[in-house]
């Protein structure tokens, strides 16, 4: 083994204290990244990309939840009547009535009944088309519109509606 001098270890000593004692400013600064190595150039590249990337997904989630809010507000303006086919019972008049009673009510501004075409183009993704509503058991909707600002009272509308179907 070696042994090392008391003089060495003070040598080492003042070599560290001297380098401490250097203000900031006269040290020299290594850059983060080394401007002349292809390894750089290529860390800033991917840095770069990825900033980009970052961008364009904040502005495509963003338009998303936009599209989204927009799109909330609208279904929270209407509302459905869902009318179930029974045994004896007149579709058309039901609906007919159905809506009649509805838009009665305060806070509904508008009743729309959804035709039959429309009924079977709702449809036709699963079932097809050609589709005869009459030849399956399908509830037709009545669309209600409703005042925003005083909503109606469903619980009442079903109740007033029920009965007379």
């Amino acid at each position: 083994m070696t042994e090392l001098s008391a003089e060495h270890f003070v040598e080492r000593e003042q070599d560290a204290e001297a380098t401490e004692a250097k203000p900031r400013a006269q040290r020299r600064m290594a850059p983060i990244v080394p401007a002349q190595n292809i390894a750089g150039r290529a860390l800033v590249l991917v840095i770069a990309i990825m900033t980009f990337l970052s961008c364009l997904t904040f502005g495509a989630v963003t338009l998303v939840r936009d599209t989204a809010s927009v799109w909330e507000n609208q279904i929270s303006r209407e509302a459905t009547i869902q009318i179930k086919p029974v045994d004896g019972l007149d579709m058309e008049a039901a609906l007919t009535q159905a809506s009649q009673i509805a838009g009665e009510f305060p806070g509904v501004k508008a009743t729309r009944i959804i035709d039959r075409e429309a009924t079977a183009r709702l449809l036709e993704p699963w079932l097809g088309s050609g589709l005869n509503i009459d030849e399956l058991p399908v509830p037709r909707l009545i669309i209600v519109t409703i005042d925003e600002n005083s909503p109606p009272d469903f619980a009442a509308i079903r109740a007033a509606i029920t009965p007379k179907l």
